[in-house]
């Protein structure tokens, strides 16, 4: 009989699990390459299905064919047959940990399995390993596997595969990493076929000459690109703007000078103004020719930046607004509708330059799901742009150092912290901390002393209510053309707005506001094409501007006002607000004043971070600190890890205190998941001499969230705006290839609520409508106020 692996119930075709199994070996094997496991990763892709040789999986997917129901979905065990089939040709315990447990659990949600689980303390990969589904017998497995496939090529194939591993030298120390990226090249070429051949198309995988081409020809354009913008910059005589510009060469060349070194850790403490983006993006495309890198991949804080950086890079390299070659991954919406059209469409991370957000490049080491899990091994043999990396959450410090040294130590990949206020990531005071990272500015005081376009003025004495903030406001708008005002809450930012357009009544300024309630869309409209040439107007002498935002405008916002207020906070966020200040040096010199506002307005009791970020910025002014120095930023940061007792990420279980990172690394002489296994030895009597392997990759992703809240994502609809989308969501006709086109636009429509709708449904009866298609949440337009965006209490 033929064996078959998946059946298209739409056009009757039907793929052999031989087909199935070769294609997703030679695709799982061409991933592995980027980490020299490719006989690993294909091994993974060879045997991952093997299960589907059993007659019960036969008679369940025969009886979706019209044959008759012998079995129901999700009954048919067929992921543990190929990890147990590898057990009989390899005696190497390390070998089989590293590919059975990706293989068994290929269709787990959250990864690999947990070797030692940290609460039960099951062995669970171990249990897994050593069962008896009765959905297949192993015999009948290997004996048809073996019919397809020659078991002498298999076996060569399995030595292959030792020799490899033996190559790894690293591998018991970072084995969490290795499981990742195997289960990641798995998975990723998994869905990748499966979804080809379901859709009824051909895989597409770009191999690394097509990357390398690529990336050379950017590399080409933008050395043009940049010889042009001297050109032209060369020919403005205005003295301020001359030397602001051959400041931003001068950070070009010195880029580029290092990008032509070897991979590593680099930073890029760029003053902000300085160039930063075009500067990484040299340094990027310097870095991929020098090392024949596969990827450049910016990770951003806010979608906002994406979308900005997008637009910047797609211009500079003459590419079109859909470029394929630039893939802009917002990660806003979860991964709905689940057909192969949508996975294949959307998930791989397939393009020479990507551009997503931390959550997800976070989500790609250590989170649950998939959709994250595929694109793990893109990180590999990749030159990262990690923008504004002082935003990464205190808590995820410890584990964002375990990957970035992997990444650049064992996985070819050069990473650039590229940030005007760089943390302390070599600090003393952490458990995992970084090495010194090469700085591409050799000279940051003069640098900063060149760029210093603003001065912070101390307003912390007292504590201001909304009215003597709008009455400072109206009196630096006496003097001042524009006025930017950010502070730390969307409830404080909306109650400034009104009590500004309340006292505002001769239309004389422009008021605006921005936060996160506003969809992306929204807020890139606003900025562009109402702000940016307001300010320009009133600096030309038309009607004054002022600016009410939440933090979202600290980063990759060309905005430059002449005055600031901050609201108290941790110190970067606050250089971050003078670096949308005097931007462009168009004065000698602006100012931004730092206040306290008060509790009642600005409620941070629910923000740890920013609340103890305050208290050491008011340290610091106190002692007389210069604030807009690196030097002060690393005395910042070198308080807040010396005085925070969670940057590793703490758990509590009902059985056992850990962190996330103690499941995957070593500490000291301290094994990953040591407590579990210490307890599991005691109880059970034994030794560990029958766990080669011991993290707990499937807890940690379980529990791992890098945004600690319950939000949902909500698709608003923006009427006059995005009426069309809407509908083709919402009607039932819509085909499931064009229903993915219409949730990728929606990203840019997309705002998050602090609530779950699914469990207070009557809550939202008359404002959120249902998508059951999808599974998604759309805002009603009557809710969203063209100002100020969505406004639900």
């Amino acid at each position: 009989m033929d064996f078959l692996a998946h059946f298209d119930p739409r056009t009757k075709r039907e793929q052999s699990v031989k087909a199935h199994l070769t294609a997703v070996r030679d695709l799982a094997y061409m991933y592995g390459e980027s980490l020299n496991i490719s006989h690993i990763t294909g091994l993974a892709g060879w045997l991952h299905d093997a299960g589907k040789y059993s007659d019960a999986f036969q008679r369940y997917l025969r009886s979706q064919m019209g044959e008759g129901a012998h079995a129901r979905a999700g009954t048919v065990n067929h992921a543990f047959a190929g990890a147990q089939l590898l057990r009989v040709y390899t005696e190497n315990s390390l070998l089989l940990g590293l590919i059975a447990n990706p293989i068994m659990a290929h269709h787990n949600s959250s990864g690999p399995f947990d070797y030692m689980d940290p609460t039960t303390l099951r062995p669970v990969y171990y249990d897994k390993l050593n069962s008896h589904p009765k959905s297949y017998d192993l015999t009948d497995i290997s004996d048809r596997f073996f019919t397809d496939f020659s078991i002498s090529d298999f076996r060569s194939y399995v030595a292959q595969a030792e020799r490899e591993l033996n190559d790894c030298k690293d591998l018991n120390p970072n084995q969490a990493f290795y499981l990742r990226f195997v289960a990641s090249c798995l998975v990723d070429a998994d869905h990748l076929e499966t979804a080809a051949f379901m859709s009824d198309i051909k895989a597409a995988y770009t191999g690394s000459q097509d990357m390398d081409q690529w990336l050379n020809d950017f590399y080409q354009i933008n050395e043009k690109a940049v010889i042009d913008q001297e050109l032209t910059d060369a020919q403005n005589t205005d003295p301020a703007f001359r030397q602001l510009n051959e400041l931003r060469h001068n950070m070009s060349n010195r880029a580029f000078t290092l990008g032509n070194s070897t991979v590593g850790l680099y930073s890029m403490s760029i003053p902000t103004g300085g160039g930063k983006t075009f500067a990484s993006l040299r340094f990027a495309l310097a870095s991929a020719k020098s090392n024949h890198l596969h990827h450049i991949i910016y990770v951003v804080p806010f979608t906002t930046v994406i979308e900005q950086n997008a637009e910047a890079i797609r211009d500079r390299l003459g590419l079109a607004e859909n470029s394929s070659k630039v893939l802009e991954y917002h990660s806003a919406i979860a991964d709905q509708p689940g057909s192969y059209l949508w996975r294949y469409a959307k998930e791989t991370w397939d393009a020479p330059l990507i551009m997503t957000t931390q959550v997800a490049y976070l989500d790609a080491l250590y989170g649950k799901g998939s959709k994250n899990l595929r694109h793990m091994h893109r990180l590999v043999n990749s030159a990262i742009i990690y923008d504004e990396v002082q935003s990464l959450p205190l808590r995820l410090t410890e584990m964002n150092n375990d990957a970035v040294g992997w990444l650049t130590n064992s996985a070819h990949s050069t990473v650039l912290l590229c940030t005007a206020t760089q943390p302390a990531l070599s600090s003393q005071y952490l458990g995992s901390k970084l090495a010194l990272p090469n700085e591409i500015v050799s000279d940051v005081k003069y640098f900063e002393a060149a760029f210093a376009r603003t001065e912070i003025v101390d307003e912390t004495s007292d504590i201001w209510d909304i009215s003597k903030l709008i009455s400072a406001v109206c009196n630096a708008l006496s003097v001042n053309s524009s006025v930017l005002v950010v502070l730390n809450t969307k409830a404080a930012v909306k109650a400034a707005y009104t009590a500004f357009k309340q006292q505002d009544n001769s239309g004389q300024i422009g008021a605006f506001i921005l936060s996160t309630n506003l969809v992306a869309a929204h807020r890139r409209e606003i900025i562009s094409k109402q702000i940016k040439p307001a300010i320009q107007a009133a600096r030309d002498g038309g009607r004054k501007v002022v600016v009410f935002s939440t933090p979202l405008i600290e980063a990759g916002v060309d905005l430059s006002f002449a005055v600031g207020f901050r609201s108290l906070t941790g110190l970067p966020s606050i250089i971050q607000t003078a670096g949308r200040v005097n931007r462009n040096a168009e004065e000698p010199k602006a100012t931004v004043y730092v206040f306290r506002l008060s509790g009642k307005v600005e409620n941070t009791v629910m923000l740890p971070e920013i609340t103890k970020g305050a208290a050491i910025t008011s340290i610091l002014i106190h002692a007389g600190n210069p604030l807009m120095t690196q030097e002060t930023v690393k005395k910042y940061f070198e308080m807040v890890y010396r005085e925070r007792r969670d940057l590793a990420y703490p758990v509590k279980s009902k059985r056992l205190n850990f962190t996330l990172r103690s499941l995957l690394q070593w500490n000291g002489n301290r094994r990953p998941n040591d407590q579990a296994i210490q307890v599991y030895m005691r109880t059970n009597n034994t030794d560990d001499s029958a766990l080669p392997l011991y993290t707990a990759q499937e807890t940690v992703a379980n529990l791992f969230q890098v945004i600690d809240s319950a939000t949902t994502p909500i698709i608003v609809h923006w009427a006059g705006h995005n009426d069309a989308m809407i509908n083709g969501i919402l009607n039932s006709d819509t085909s499931e290839e064009q229903r993915c086109l219409l949730l990728r636009e929606a990203q840019q429509y997309t705002v998050q609520l602090w609530d779950d709708p699914s469990r207070n449904g009557d809550k939202y009866q008359d404002i959120l409508i249902h998508d059951t298609k999808s599974d998604l949440w759309i805002l009603r337009p009557e809710y969203y106020d063209d100002e100020s965006g969505m406004e639900i209490d």
